[in-house]
């Protein structure tokens, strides 16, 4: 059988040297030499394994081999394949991890390569979905990649060409007050109480207004002048009640939208030395927002540095809560908490 490029001309040459190097003979056999071809008869066309048989018919120039007297024999005869090297299954996710990124359910996904080498730079990753994630979500990651380039690389794929990974492992927006440890909360308690005391020595703020006579919004009152109130003293900030805000199932988050929000509402009482000893309560509201649960188990939560909840104040709780929900825009659920 002649298989290669190599094998016919050691005929030629041999035929050559047998028939005195006559030039036209050897072109002759050369060319009736190429003019065999092998064809597969039997079973399928490609896609062999090692061991398999297969029956083989030989076609040729039946001119030219006269022409240099050459007879062929067995024109059909069974052939086992063998010598093939041996395709490996890959794992097409072996290679590739999937990184999650940002704060449920809020977060987003991307496939990473662990290595840029061989078959693993052909191929294609897409992952559906890859934003807007909760913790626990499933996400598809789809492998896409030609046979051809399997082949080249010694491969052959595995059924799987699809893989569900769950979303783990990123920090989580705080859904239910449930979540906040005490910890947290006692951190948060200290750092509003710290807040409303600031706000006391502060004759502009609102809760300065409120106690001297006005409400939030009179620029022009009678009340307590301004150096009986600078003079006042205060008792400790008393937590009448407090409040979690969390986002509607479904809705939209807005540029200006927080995720939850953790209101503290403090009565605060002020003493003053006038003519009539005078003591005077208003009601204010300290607000947390964006409470995130990390993935180490603390708490983070932003003390808001809005001038218009933070020292919100009221004469009545009933007067402050109307006034935070109207600035919540009701899209939130809202839990009220035993303070």
């Amino acid at each position: 059988m002649v298989s290669s490029d190599s094998a016919i001309a050691a005929l030629v040459n041999d035929f050559a040297e047998k028939n005195n190097n006559d030039l036209q003979k050897a072109i002759g056999f050369e060319k009736a030499l190429n003019s065999i071809r092998y064809e597969v008869v039997s079973g399928k066309a490609e896609g062999f394994s090692n061991g398999e048989d297969v029956k083989i018919k030989v076609t040729y120039d039946e001119t030219l081999m006269k022409e240099v007297n050459i007879r062929v024999e067995n024109t059909e005869f069974d052939y086992t394949v063998s010598g093939l090297q041996e395709a490996k299954e890959i794992d097409l996710f072996a290679e590739i991890e999937v990184v999650f990124h940002g704060i449920s359910p809020y977060a987003t996904a991307r496939v990473s390569k662990n290595s840029e080498q061989g078959l693993i730079r052909d191929i294609n990753y897409t992952i559906e979905p890859n934003e807007k994630l909760r913790i626990g979500d499933v996400v598809v990651v789809t492998a896409t990649v030609s046979e051809e380039k399997l082949e080249r690389h010694g491969y052959i794929m595995s059924d799987t060409i699809s893989k569900e990974f769950v979303v783990e492992g990123v920090d989580k927006y705080i859904t239910d007050f449930s979540e906040v440890s005490q910890e947290a909360l006692d951190r948060m308690k200290r750092e509003a109480v710290e807040t409303v005391e600031k706000e006391c020595t502060n004759e502009y703020s609102n809760l300065i207004k409120e106690l001297r006579g006005a409400g939030i919004f009179d620029f022009a009152f009678e009340g307590v002048a301004r150096d009986v109130m600078i003079s006042a003293t205060f008792d400790l900030p008393e937590l009448t009640n407090m409040y979690f805000f969390v986002l509607e199932p479904g809705v939209s988050r807005g540029n200006w939208d927080n995720i939850n929000n953790i209101f503290l509402f403090y009565k605060v009482t002020a003493h003053m030395d006038t003519d009539e000893a005078m003591t005077r309560t208003a009601y204010t509201a300290v607000r947390f927002a964006n409470a995130v649960l990390k993935t180490d188990g603390s708490i983070e939560a932003t003390l808001s540095e809005t001038s218009a909840f933070h020292n919100a104040a009221a004469k009545s709780i009933d007067e402050l809560y109307r006034y935070i929900l109207s600035r919540e825009k009701e899209i939130y659920e809202i839990q009220e908490i035993q303070p």
